[in-house]
C-alpha cells in the first residue's frame, strides 16, 4: 500500500508518500519497484526517486516521496500490471473562481 500525506510541504503544493505493509507500518520499496509520473502537457514524465535516493543523507531504513498535488503516479513491478496513483489537489480555503465570457 502507499500511505500520503499532507504534512509540512502543504503549503508548498506537495504531498509526501511512503510504502507501508497491510499494518500500516513503513517498508521500504522492493527494489523492483519503479515509480513515474504520468506524461501531460506540462510534464514529460519521469521516474520518482525518494529524498534518500536523491541525496547523499540515504538511509537503508527509510524511503519517503515527494510529489506536486495533482501528479498522477505511475508505479511498476516485475511481472505485475502498472498501477496508477492520482495525489489530491488542494483546494484552498475561501477560493472564488471567477468565470469570463470567450471571445
Amino acid at each position: 500500500m502507499v500511505r500520503v500525506w499532507g504534512g509540512d510541504l502543504a503549503s508548498y503544493g506537495l504531498y509526501s508518500f511512503d510504502f507501508v505493509n497491510s499494518g500500516r507500518q513503513h517498508i521500504l520499496a522492493p527494489d523492483d519497484v519503479k515509480v513515474y509520473t504520468v506524461a501531460t502537457a506540462f510534464d514529460p514524465g519521469s521516474q520518482v526517486k525518494s529524498i534518500e535516493q536523491s541525496s547523499e543523507t540515504a538511509s537503508p531504513n527509510r524511503e519517503t516521496y515527494l510529489v506536486h498535488e495533482g501528479t498522477i503516479l505511475r508505479i511498476t513491478q516485475q511481472n505485475n500490471p502498472d498501477l496508477f496513483l492520482h495525489i489530491p489537489t488542494r483546494i484552498p480555503n475561501q477560493a472564488t473562481l471567477v468565470l469570463h465570457p470567450a471571445y
